[in-house]
């Protein structure tokens, strides 16, 4: 009997053993190479220097541990087999009809807990644990992995070698660790859900991503809402328009706004507002920057601060005005509407009744943000009044109603083609309806 526990004792601790090798494999294997710096820089002592070099180069320390593993699985099967052959086999042989077959029924039987412990004790639960203290336990175990591989480097590098020859010979290469947008984006979620990030958080990071997406065609104020100066003005019509409409920067073009020669700060002109003194606009305008609306929004961005510049000019392919840009619009991608003490927008007007106007130039985007709405984005259209367009799938007379979700859309006006308020009542539930009128 004390031979039996003995054996149960050395099998007991080989299963632990085994534990403890698959515990720091998973949590090595799973820690992140940049946490693993971070703790390196943030501690600088040996077991994160062993852990970080293992992260590196992971074939030594895979190979100590497939060799451990791989021994104490062996060690523990032959002196299973020799508890099975010397103590179980003679309690089966008391049971006549079983006397021809004790050998095999005490095999299989310390066959069937040895895989049960092995399993539960020696993988499961083990790498449940380094898993979830993947970290913890990776700098604790670490130093064990690289003694092993010290003690059995023969064994080690005759491993390593075959493994790198035979991943050679199958032509197969090394994939860098990276981390995806995709699940950047799932693991600000959690962080919101954990309340490591607030709501507030999770949409600046999300709007910085969308940002990098983004075309200068996407936040551009386009040519038919231009607010521009034609040269050939006369002095006090210029006043009145910049007075009128109060904004910091004007294109200023010659016969049509495709013929843009200049940018008019309001600054500039400011003096000859107070002072009524006469002045030539051709001497005040600034040189204007122009840009392909295919243009990313993030390129723009370093070319206005690397030419200290507010205000861009937007082209297509045949060079014709399509709109233009500025820092402001930029900024709002990622921060959103950006209101000043001079801004009133006007594009929404809320009414009486609860019903909304609003603007038919307003993009599908910023209303969502805005009025909270679920609105489908599509690359067919980018305000609401190509939403409009494109469910009527016709051209708008006034009075058309689109139906979306518990949304009433009816269009109240329309320029020509174009259309340019919309009117906003909220209903019950219901599938997307066109009435045309």
């Amino acid at each position: 009997m004390d031979n039996l526990a003995v054996e149960i004792f050395l099998i007991f601790m080989l299963i632990l053993l085994n534990g403890v090798f698959s515990a720091g494999e998973i949590s090595i294997i799973s820690s992140r190479k940049s946490k693993v710096k971070e703790i390196l820089e943030g501690r600088n002592d040996s077991k994160a220097k062993t852990l970080f070099n293992m992260k590196e180069n992971p074939e030594k320390f895979l190979s100590s541990v497939q060799i451990g593993i791989t021994l104490f699985g062996t060690l523990a099967s032959a002196i299973g087999g020799v508890i099975a052959v010397k103590h179980l086999m003679p309690f089966i042989n008391l049971v006549p009809v079983l006397n021809r077959f004790s050998e095999s029924i005490a095999v299989f039987i310390v066959v069937v807990i040895l895989t049960y412990l092995f399993l539960v004790i020696g993988e499961l639960v083990p790498k449940y644990i380094g898993m979830n203290y993947k970290e913890r336990v990776a700098l604790h175990i670490a130093p064990i992995f690289d003694l092993t591989g010290r003690l059995l480097f023969f064994f080690v590098n005759v491993l390593t070698a075959s493994t790198k020859f035979i991943i050679k010979g199958l032509n197969l290469k090394e994939v860098e660790e990276h981390i995806g947008e995709k699940e950047i984006k799932i693991l600000i979620e959690e962080g919101r859900r954990k309340g490591v990030f607030d709501k507030t958080e999770e949409e600046l990071i999300h709007s910085v991503f969308e940002f990098a997406d983004r075309s200068v065609k996407d936040i551009m104020v386009p040519k038919p809402k231009i607010y521009g100066i034609d040269i050939n003005q006369k002095n006090e019509e210029i006043i009145n328009y910049v007075v009128e409409n109060e904004f910091s920067r004007y294109p200023v073009y010659r016969d049509h706004l495709d013929n843009i020669i200049g940018i008019l700060y309001h600054k500039d002109i400011t003096k000859f507002i107070v002072s009524k003194e006469p002045f030539n606009l051709e001497k005040l305008i600034r040189k204007p920057y122009f840009v392909p609306e295919t243009m990313e929004i993030s390129v723009l961005l370093k070319e206005m601060q690397k030419r200290h510049i507010h205000m861009a000019v937007v082209v297509d392919e045949y060079g014709t005005t399509v709109g233009i840009v500025t820092l402001e619009d930029i900024m709002e991608e990622i921060f959103g509407e950006i209101m000043d003490e001079t801004d009133e927008d006007d594009r929404i007007e809320r009414q009486i009744d609860g019903s909304i106007i609003i603007d038919g130039a307003f993009s599908i985007r910023d209303l969502n943000n805005t009025l909270h709405l679920n609105l489908p984005e599509s690359p067919d259209y980018e305000t609401l009044g190509g939403f409009m367009m494109a469910r009527l799938q016709g051209i708008a007379k006034g009075g058309e109603i689109v139906r979306y979700g518990r949304y009433k859309f009816i269009v109240v006006g329309v320029d020509e083609r174009r259309i340019t308020k919309v009117k906003l009542e909220h209903m019950r539930p219901n599938v997307v309806k066109v009435n045309k009128k």
